[in-house]
């Protein structure tokens, strides 16, 4: 299922998979997902691997897959930086992920990418396009993150705004 990025920012349990993939240009938007993603699930068992680690070597994610253990409920895994050379590993790790989570966070992803094509087409998996965000949407989050603060003016939130663009990484900075 293909969720708006807005939507699953807002609430994260509105993922209905435990197989989701995160794609766009939007990097402080996936870091913010995937910082929501580790914290919601911070009692859990957190296993995180980038893709160049994985095709480095691959038995490391296999043996924590595969290794069941009786005293942990689930396991959380996160991947990032993933695209199309990961595919076949993915597909391997789809198979046997059962009751576990796991998330794969990429940059941007063509329309005819293989991984993309893969969620899309899954209705049991996830995907959520992380597109750029806009003025409006930055100045939200400003509005959002100084909530606690007194006498923050609209020309206050219009000064950040205009200092850090559209860059969510800058206005988390």
């Amino acid at each position: 299922m293909i969720y708006k990025s807005y939507l699953i920012e807002e609430n994260i349990y509105r993922l209905k998979s435990n197989i989701a993939l995160f794609y766009g240009e939007n990097i402080g938007l996936l870091d913010d997902l995937k910082r929501k993603i580790i914290e919601e699930n911070s009692k859990k068992n957190i296993v995180k691997y980038s893709q160049e680690e994985i095709i480095t070597d691959k038995s490391k994610i296999f043996e924590e897959v595969f290794n069941v253990s009786l005293f942990q409920d689930k396991k959380i895994f996160i991947i990032t930086n993933v695209s199309d050379k990961i595919l076949n590993i993915i597909e391997e790790i789809i198979k046997k992920i059962d009751n576990n989570n796991l998330y794969l966070f990429g940059g941007s992803l063509e329309k005819r990418s293989k991984l993309r094509n893969l969620f899309e087409n899954q209705k049991n998996f996830d995907l959520v396009p992380c597109y750029q965000d806009d003025t409006s949407n930055i100045s939200k989050l400003v509005r959002k993150n100084l909530k606690d603060f007194s006498n923050i003016t609209q020309e206050v939130v219009n000064i950040i705004v205009e200092s850090c663009g559209t860059d969510r990484v800058k206005l988390n900075n």
